[in-house]
């Protein structure tokens, strides 16, 4: 996941993340990660509109979002 994390800040690219929010509730996002720390990420959130942190220890999963062909968008 950390691949994602940097590749999103570098490239400013949107990822999909799968994560247990405070509550307890699994939620996916898709986020633009705009800083990557060591026990969390500073994203801007899509949905939210905002930027929120997510701890890592709570992301359950971290993808490039998909292109209408199937492919990442950041795979090479």
């Amino acid at each position: 996941m950390e691949t994602v994390f940097k590749q999103s800040v570098k490239n400013k690219q949107v990822i999909d993340i799968i994560y247990l929010s405070e509550g307890r509730h699994w939620s996916q996002r898709s986020v633009r990660v705009i800083q990557n720390q060591p026990d969390a990420i500073l994203a801007y959130c899509l949905q939210k509109r905002d930027v929120r942190t997510f701890l890592k220890k709570n992301i359950y999963s971290a993808d490039f979002q998909r292109r209408g062909n199937g492919e990442r968008a950041g795979a090479s």
